[in-house]
């Protein structure tokens, strides 16, 4: 009877939701209800008993509304399950230091590090937590290229700095991005990411290219 049930709501599936509630019996005597849950799907009941009344249907069409209400939610809770599982995989596997933080008082407070930030910067998240990212970092080395406020910030924030890590002072560029601008409480994904070979291969490049032009002056004299 189920499966009589489920065949009939794919022949009508196009004239859904206006047809339902779908009723009607099988050769063997059993009944079968296609009903509403309300953006969500649909319900089937089967009984072998007397034909359900109109009563008893129009009450289970107010508890369908609760159970569509009660689907909804879980459906919700498993993809935000799911978004948070595959935010914690990224999280935890991303080789470059990664920080959650909270503004307060014009502080960044860490809510979260992951092991590439241990790492580098060689702080145990145990001791992270809690502390603003300016006391934990120390001051940035670039004097007036400090990370910029990000209390109002809705939009992705990047900057580069210097700060002292694990292995000496290093040249990071650093991208702030708000992970929930439509919430009440604003929190922030900060991104580290490690140029100091890039910039020092640079301004290599640059003093090499100002010693050529040097010594092409010179030979033209």
């Amino acid at each position: 009877t189920l499966e009589t049930a489920i065949n009939r709501l794919s022949a009508e599936a196009e004239s859904l939701p206006a047809a339902l509630p779908i009723t009607a019996e099988t050769e063997g005597g059993d009944r079968y209800y296609i009903m509403s849950l309300p953006n969500f799907g649909v319900i089937i009941l089967v009984t072998r008993a007397a034909p359900l009344d109109a009563e008893t249907i129009a009450a289970l069409g107010q508890l369908n509304e609760k159970l569509a209400t009660a689907c909804r939610g879980e459906r919700y809770e498993d993809r935000l399950r799911a978004e948070r599982d595959r935010f914690e995989t990224i999280f935890a596997t991303i080789d470059q230091p990664l920080v959650t933080a909270r503004p307060e008082d014009g502080k960044l407070l860490i809510q979260r590090i992951n092991p590439a930030f241990e790492t580098t910067f060689g702080h145990d998240e145990r001791i992270a937590l809690g502390r603003s990212v300016q006391s934990l970092l120390g001051t940035a080395r670039t004097g007036d290229d400090e990370l910029p406020p990000l209390g109002e910030a809705s939009q992705s924030v990047r900057t580069k700095l210097r700060w002292e890590t694990a292995d000496g002072v290093n040249e990071f560029l650093v991208r702030a991005t708000p992970l929930n601008p439509d919430g009440d409480e604003m929190e922030y994904l900060l991104l580290f990411v490690d140029v100091t070979e890039a910039v020092t291969r640079r301004r290599r490049l640059e003093r090499f290219h100002d010693v050529t032009k040097a010594l092409a002056r010179i030979l033209r004299h």
